[in-house]
Parts: structure tokens; C-alpha cells; sequence
């Protein structure tokens, strides 16, 4: 239903207080993201929840909102980076 009324959340956040939210770029982006993908955050249980998805394929969608939220929350990275990691096929 958001997608349909506002096509824009494709390409910018949907509440615009947000729009101009600071993101990490470069290295320092790139060190976080691959510790939240890999469980290695140093929060247990962000990292036992994406331990849990890397090892079985499976994880709670309370865990997932949770581990989206510090991705995009605490660690300031792009949240588009967190759903395509969350929609790869399983390995």
C-alpha cells in the first residue's frame, strides 16, 4: 500500500525530517556492514540473530526488524543495503 500511494520510498525515506539523516560512506560503512552480515557487531543478540539467518536461512521477523534497525540506526548505514542482504537467496 506504501509503495502504490508514495512510489517515492523507492528512492528517499518517507518521512522527510529523515531525508537529510547522516549516513557512513567509505570504509568506515563498508567495516560495519560486513560486521552486522557476518554476526560480529559486538551486540549479542544482533549478532546471534544474523548468525542464525548466515547459518539456517531463517530468521524471526522480530529479529529482522531489530537487526534492520541497528543497521540502519546505530551503525548509520543505508537500509537498502540491509533489505537486499535480507532478500539473497539462501546459500
Amino acid at each position: 500500500m506504501i509503495l502504490d500511494r508514495f512510489p517515492q520510498v523507492c528512492r528517499a525515506c518517507i518521512q522527510t525530517g529523515l531525508r537529510g539523516h547522516h549516513l557512513e560512506q567509505g570504509p568506515p560503512a563498508e567495516q560495519a556492514f560486513a560486521a552486522w552480515c557476518a554476526g560480529r557487531t559486538g551486540y549479542p543478540l544482533v549478532d546471534a540473530a544474523m548468525r542464525q539467518l548466515n547459518g539456517t536461512g531463517y530468521m524471526h521477523n522480530r529479529l529482522r526488524m531489530l537487526t534492520a534497525s541497528f543497521l540502519s540506526k546505530d551503525l548509520g548505514v543505508d537500509w537498502r543495503r540491509g533489505e537486499a542482504y535480507f532478500c539473497r537467496p539462501a546459500e
